[in-house]
């Protein structure tokens, strides 16, 4: 929730320590790593220390310049349009399975200098997100088969994505396709609920709610790079079907 506020006051000044990733997809995506902040001097050593204390892999040259053409592409297709038109060729490369281990590693230079310049734009780009999430729920809200998230007047969220919930299971699937016919990118997110991924006691049955949204759900871009015509593409898809 990078960039999100409430009451004014950013989400990750809420808590003794915060969390933040920086994974691709995320408002300040660098392909992988993160950082944890404090206020407070005695955790932030604590957390120094540990951090400090592991070894972490580093990369070889070979890995870090793959890391630095990744984040150069991935500059490119963050743009809706690009990123919808070149969807077969992308999906190619998409990680459809649940990962069944992490790797740490050290967050290489050209990482953290990517990190540091978009985090002198967070407040501009935050904005941006909140904005385009809230022009397309004013432009939806009126619709009776779709669920839209409920924004209170004292939150401002930078939207990573747009949730939106339709009652018509068919249609869900129809502005799906017409959106990517248009070259808008979408995602289901939650494909299946984790109780259908992984098997964890329970049966098919159980939690229907959580099935319920999987099938249902759909999220619509909130990328500072979409422009007004992308915005009224997406409302007038939804409205028309």
């Amino acid at each position: 929730s990078l960039g999100s506020k409430i009451k004014g006051c950013p989400v990750g000044n809420l808590g003794d320590v915060s969390f933040f990733s920086f994974n691709r997809g995320k408002n300040l995506p660098t392909y992988g790593g993160g950082c944890i902040v404090t206020n407070s001097t005695e955790l932030g050593e604590k957390i120094k220390q540990t951090v400090s204390g592991e070894r972490l892999a580093a990369s070889n040259l070979g890995e870090r310049a793959g890391i630095a053409l990744k984040i150069l592409g991935l500059s490119v297709l963050v743009r809706p349009r690009v990123y919808g038109t070149l969807y077969p060729l992308i999906s190619r490369f998409k990680e459809v399975a649940p990962p069944e281990d992490f790797e740490v590693r050290e967050y290489t230079n050209f990482q953290a200098a990517v990190a540091s310049f978009l985090l002198g734009s967070i407040e501009e780009l935050s904005k941006k997100r909140y904005e385009n999430g809230m022009r397309l729920i004013e432009g939806l809200k009126d619709l009776g088969d779709i669920r839209l998230p409920k924004i209170s007047n004292d939150t401002q969220p930078a939207f990573n994505r747009l949730p939106v919930v339709f009652k018509d299971l068919k249609k869900r699937r129809t502005v799906e396709a017409n959106l990517w016919k248009a070259g808008i990118e979408t995602s289901r997110m939650y494909v299946k609920p984790l109780h259908h991924i992984f098997d964890l006691g329970y049966n098919k049955d159980a939690f229907p709610n959580a099935t319920y949204f999987a099938e249902h759900l759909l999220t619509l871009p909130t990328h500072p790079l979409l422009r007004e015509s992308d915005l009224e593409t997406i409302l007038r898809v939804i409205r028309n079907i």
